[in-house]
């Protein structure tokens, strides 16, 4: 008699459900892998942004003999009496990012603007609305960012729309930020960051040495403001100072509060403890883990850790107050 073929035996309902398991534990266990190295590329990303940024610095330097003012401000606008000289020449607003546009290879959207005029005015604002990729993180949400804000009278009124930038110069230490952990007798708080505006720095007046000063942090995340990780509850925005052409985009340090993520308050005049990644408001910000991507006056890049304190970053901000700086 001729045999029949056995039958061939299906998975069973329990292997099936085991072998879903099995695969659900893979996908567990890669998925942070994967997670990390997008992160680890995003940073590596972030920090050559940053690297960039001082090769451009430096060439400025090398061409008019100091680093980059923070800012050219002096507008209708302005203080009446300001703490810093005011512009030669009578140049129009600018900041520190429009400065270094041909150094970025950028000089087509430098060569754009009407050097006469003031950023905001209606002839500067189609250039205003030009997304500047070195000046944004890859690991802040959104991608490329807009904000919008009504323009002064003067300057053509309407609204001014412009990409932001994720990167910030501080420019200064504010006199009331919390003493607890200072390096020295006191803070300088004058425009002694080691770019300021108005004025070019030489590189010789940076007596701190340039490898012991910041020039440039992150503050990533805007126009949406973020408070501890997380977008603020209330739907603030970070002030219009976050596109990458606005003038006013360099800041003052205050520290932020650990558990509110305030700034510092000018109100109740409560000093903050917390020195970086507890709010973009004006203050230094990151979405890497552990910390945040920074820039000495030296051009090197370096990674600085969530647990340094404000005495620190108040010291690696000043150029030329004398600290001795602990390993940080």
């Amino acid at each position: 008699m001729r045999r029949m073929p056995a039958a061939r035996r299906a998975f069973t309902l329990i292997e099936l459900l085991v072998v879903i398991a099995i695969i659900a534990i893979l996908i567990g266990l890669l998925l942070p892998a994967v997670q990390k190295v997008r992160e680890a590329a995003a940073r590596s990303k972030c920090a050559n942004n940053l690297k960039q940024i001082g090769l451009a610095a430096h060439n400025y330097e090398g061409v008019y003999g100091g680093l980059p003012p923070a800012a050219i401000d002096f507008d209708s606008n302005a203080p009446s009496t300001l703490p810093f000289p005011a512009p030669r020449n009578n140049r129009p607003a600018r900041s520190f990012h429009f400065t270094l546009l041909p150094y970025i290879e950028q000089s087509n959207i430098q060569n754009g603007f009407d050097i006469t005029k003031d950023w905001r005015e209606l002839v500067n604002r189609p250039l205003v609305g030009n997304a500047i990729p070195i000046y944004l993180c890859p690991s802040a949400p959104g991608g490329s960012r807009t904000r919008s804000f009504g323009a002064p009278a003067d300057y053509g009124g309407g609204t001014v729309t412009g990409y932001v930038t994720d990167y910030l110069v501080f420019a200064r230490n504010r006199s009331s930020i919390d003493k607890t952990n200072l390096l020295s007798a006191t803070v300088n708080s004058s425009w002694s960051g080691a770019v300021v505006p108005n004025v070019n720095t030489p590189v010789i007046s940076v007596t701190d040495g340039t490898s012991n000063t910041l020039m440039v942090v992150e503050s990533a995340g805007g126009p949406t403001q973020y408070r501890l990780g997380k977008p603020d509850p209330s739907g603030a925005t970070t002030a219009d100072t976050q596109m990458w052409a606005d003038h006013r985009n360099y800041h003052v340090f205050d520290g932020s509060s650990p558990t509110t993520g305030d700034s510092y308050s000018t109100t109740t005049g409560t000093a903050a403890s917390c020195a970086i990644n507890c709010t973009n408001g004006g203050e230094a910000y990151s979405f890497h883990t552990g910390g945040m991507n920074a820039l000495r006056a030296d051009g090197s890049v370096f990674f600085l850790k969530s647990s340094v304190t404000v005495g620190v970053v108040a010291a690696l901000i000043t150029r030329s107050n004398g600290e001795v700086l602990p390993d940080y």
